[in-house]
């Protein structure tokens, strides 16, 4: 299967990946997230799609320690960093953020995980109320489902937790960076292969 074919749809669980892993930056989330921050951080994703073809070997190899289940939503960007330091994907990625207006990849990181966190918050605005309980509801129905063996459900919880754990995540995104980040969502979501 050629890279092409898989990397779209592969794209967000990518840099949902890579993200896991990075430091996060504080003094970045601290202050708000400003229009051309969102413009350079939507600019730059358009141009991670070659490094992560050039990298794709080095990325498949820290893909597959990680359980998606303990991903932490609220720093998708800014806590794979230093896993990547000290290899070519680091440098580049960090020349990307550079040539996109970023100080460092600490900001780039810090940036993009606000805009993701604000497009999950968006996209949970578009769900119907109730769904946070409909998805602890599912969990523990399927803890008391005597017809699925423990293996079954111990994949089924992880799935299950990582969705409770995104939607709790995105409950304190403030209505400032969903603002900002509203007319970019479709944008992101072509880069991302989401729509």
């Amino acid at each position: 299967m050629s890279l092409s074919h898989t990397l779209t749809p592969r794209l967000l669980l990518l840099t949902a990946a890579f993200a896991l892993y990075l430091i996060s930056s504080p003094n970045a989330l601290a202050q708000g997230l400003t229009e051309r921050q969102v413009t350079n951080f939507v600019d730059s994703m358009e141009n991670l799609i070659p490094l992560l073809e050039k990298h794709e070997d080095y990325i498949r190899s820290i893909e597959t320690k990680r359980d998606p289940a303990d991903m932490d939503f609220s720093s998708m960007f800014s806590t794979g960093l230093a896993e990547t330091r000290g290899h070519p994907f680091y440098s580049d990625l960090n020349d990307l953020a550079k040539r996109h207006g970023f100080a460092n990849m600490d900001q780039w990181a810090a940036t993009g995980d606000r805009v993701f966190q604000a497009v999950m918050a968006l996209e949970m605005d578009q769900q119907p109320p109730g769904q946070l309980e409909e998805m602890q509801a599912m969990l523990a129905g399927l803890e008391n489902n005597p017809q699925i063996d423990a293996a079954q459900k111990a994949r089924m919880r992880s799935m299950v937790e990582s969705s409770l754990n995104m939607m709790e995540s995105v409950k304190d995104v403030p209505a400032s960076d969903k603002a900002l980040v509203r007319p970019y969502k479709d944008r992101l979501q072509a880069i991302m292969g989401g729509e």
